[in-house]
């Protein structure tokens, strides 16, 4: 019935120097693109974004015939005044399909290369919304009222789409309810390969519940396979309940060079939103 706690601190090997974290992605969307270039933390420092200024970024587009272009990117201040690291494309350009991407990150000093493919992304064919009457039943019993978060939550979204079965593909979904991606606070994420879904995305539910009212939003991107092993290998890392079954906890494996942590990521993007109504 009684208990003391003492805090120890693990004696874990810590990062000598800051590293570098590179967080960029280009996509078939027409827009300004961005890069955040920022210093990684150790595992007792206190939680602070902290921005690399004064970089020097820009992106390599590079066609089957060889040809290659420069998307050039500038460093943008916060109206805060924080240093976010934020860097955008000076003009807005959508990636191309079976194009190459180079990224080039001169930060402080040091170089970094990375790049990845923009491969295409199977079409969503629809979106169904459908009553879980299980779990409405369930709401009703307990007697919520208009102010609890899941006051007539339980709208569930299908996803249906056709997988080709001739290429290897590799999936991310991203899931919005009223303007605000839901993935449980940063610790969930959503990817598959195209084993596991086989041909066909056949009612594939929203990992989330709408009330009556809701503005549904959901973006399906592709990924390379280093995009897949990037993406899964964070999931672990966030996801790792220190078990005597679980790996031990390490970095991602990234794209990027010279030590720096983060990816560099090349998507295609297929969307498709709608206001919730009575199936």
């Amino acid at each position: 019935m009684f208990a003391c706690t003492d805090v120890i601190e693990l004696d874990v090997d810590q990062v000598p120097d800051d590293r570098t974290v590179i967080q960029a992605m280009v996509t078939d969307s027409l827009m300004n693109h961005v890069v955040i270039i920022s210093r990684s933390l150790g595992l007792y420092d206190t939680p602070e974004f902290r921005g690399i200024t004064g970089a020097t970024v820009y992106i390599e587009e590079w066609d089957s015939a060889g040809e290659s272009m420069i998307r050039s990117f500038d460093y943008v201040e916060l109206t805060n005044g924080d240093e976010g690291g934020l860097y955008i494309s000076t003009n807005p350009f959508a990636g191309v399909h079976g194009r190459l991407y180079k990224l080039f990150i001169n930060a402080e000093g040091k170089d970094y290369l990375a790049e990845d493919q923009l491969r295409p992304v199977a079409p969503m064919d629809s979106l169904v919304i459908r009553i879980d009457q299980e779990r409405k039943e369930d709401l009703e019993k307990q007697n919520l009222d208009s102010t609890d978060e899941d006051f007539e939550r339980w709208y569930e979204l299908l996803l249906y789409a056709t997988e080709p079965p001739n290429t290897i593909d590799y999936y991310k979904w991203n899931f919005y309810r009223n303007d605000t991606l839901e993935n449980n606070e940063g610790r969930s994420l959503y990817y598959s390969d195209d084993k596991l879904i086989q041909e066909n995305i056949d009612g594939f539910p929203a990992p989330l519940y709408y009330s009556k009212g809701d503005t549904f939003y959901v973006e399906q991107m592709s990924l390379t396979r280093a995009g897949y092993i990037f993406t899964a290998d964070l999931d672990g890392a966030m996801n790792n309940d220190g078990g005597m079954f679980s790996p031990p906890p390490a970095n991602p494996r990234t794209n990027i060079s010279n030590g720096a942590f983060g990816f560099f990521q090349v998507s295609s993007v297929d969307t498709k939103w709608g206001i919730i109504l009575d199936p």
